[in-house]
């Protein structure tokens, strides 16, 4: 156990395993509490810390400019690893993973990635998982930058491992290559699966991130055969920008169901402004796909009908699919309303209240659904609480 103190001015640079973890190298079990690890230097991975085949516990650290020559700025993981109350903040990578690379059994709680940045993929968080799981709850992706895909977060799944994210933001991420000869996905989150491995994303808020290619989110799987699973539910898109398809969403070889979305004003230069779909067969359901732009907010590039909604409304309509509008549902500014993760609240008088049966029993900040006559479309259900009256005696005074 290491507790309470501050590790800075490591610099590994001896050749071979000497070469990694410029903080701390640990190939055993260990637990790092109330630390700060900075201003650390490893000449391969592992800028701040190495972690190889044993337990890492982290909690209540801060992780900060770091930097690496390969992977891992702030963490290189290879060994079981959990994350909560920690900040990974300014690191950097000259390959994969900003702040952190991992490729074994990883959770985060309460975590926070903070503009790290890397040259390849992965600014915040890159993740590559076989068979083993990776968890994460109430963690944030700011301002991470990457020049390949994943801006915050690159997870790549196989083989029946279904990663877990609930309550994750990510804001104001990018992965753009600087100098224009790679095209990027995933300005916020990179994911790709294989081998049936549907992930579970619940409560996710995807804001101002940008890439070329699906501006919030990029999901990709290889093989995926699981019909009606829900992939992701009551999330919400805003200002991410894509400068070639999918300002909001690129989709390629999903099959499932996306349920309670809200996305508006997310754009994207050539096709998608809201969602860009090139293959497999997606049901939406009860979800919202709004913006000023007249282009078409759902772009499929193969055949449309692989796409269909039920009960939506959609800025120009949509024709496959069933109870769309296309009228404007009088959307609020994101913020918070409660709950972890920020949302966009309908308006008084929006054409999106008491309009569904689809919905899910809470919508992203747990608010009970309905809470009308039906349920509301899109992530965000509209309730006005009465105020409770004063108590009186029936003479007038307390």
């Amino acid at each position: 156990i290491l507790d309470g103190f501050t590790i800075t001015g490591g610099y590994a640079d001896g050749g071979g395993e000497n070469d990694t973890g410029g903080g701390i190298y640990s190939s055993g079990c260990a637990i790092l509490k109330n630390l700060i690890i900075k201003n650390n230097y490893a000449a391969y991975r592992g800028g701040g810390v190495w972690n190889g085949s044993g337990e890492l516990i982290i909690e209540n650290t801060t992780i900060a400019s770091n930097q690496a020559a390969s992977s891992g700025g702030g963490i290189f993981n290879d060994g079981g690893i959990s994350l909560s109350n920690a900040f990974l903040i300014q690191n950097k990578a000259a390959s994969d993973g900003g702040g952190m690379i991992t490729f074994s059994p990883a959770s985060f709680t309460d975590v926070t990635f903070r503009q790290n940045s890397a040259l390849a993929n992965g600014g915040g968080l890159y993740v590559q998982n076989e068979g083993t799981g990776v968890e994460l709850s109430r963690v944030v992706f700011d301002r991470n930058a990457s020049e390949g895909h994943g801006g915050g977060l690159f997870l790549f799944a196989t083989n029946g491992d279904s990663p877990v994210l609930s309550d994750v933001s990510f804001l104001g991420n990018s992965a753009i290559d600087s100098e224009g000869e790679v095209p990027t996905s995933g300005g916020g989150m990179w994911l790709f699966l294989r081998g049936n491995s549907p992930p579970k994303m619940t409560r996710l808020t995807f804001t101002e991130n940008q890439s070329d290619k699906g501006g919030g989110l990029s999901y990709s799987a290889g093989d995926m055969t699981v019909p009606g699973v829900d992939l992701l539910s009551r999330a919400t898109f805003v200002g991410n920008v894509a400068r070639n398809d999918g300002g909001g969403m690129a989709i390629s070889g999903a099959v499932g169901r996306m349920s309670d979305v809200t996305m508006t004003d997310n754009m994207a230069f050539l096709t998608g402004q809201s969602v860009y779909f090139s293959s497999g067969n997606l049901e939406i359901n009860n979800s919202i796909f709004w913006g000023s732009s007249t282009l078409a907010q759902i772009t499929n590039a193969t055949n449309e009908s692989n796409v269909f909604l039920s009960t939506g409304i959609v800025k120009g309509g949509y024709a496959h699919g069933t109870n769309i509008s296309a009228h404007d549902p009088l959307l609020g500014e994101l913020s918070n309303n409660g709950g972890f993760t920020e949302t966009v609240p309908l308006l008084v008088g929006s054409n999106a209240i008491d309009q569904s049966e689809l919905c899910l029993e809470t919508d992203q900040r747990g608010v009970k659904r309905p809470q009308g006559k039906a349920c509301d479309i899109g992530a965000f259900e509209y309730f006005v609480e009465v105020p409770t009256p004063d108590r009186m005696f029936s003479n007038g005074f307390e």
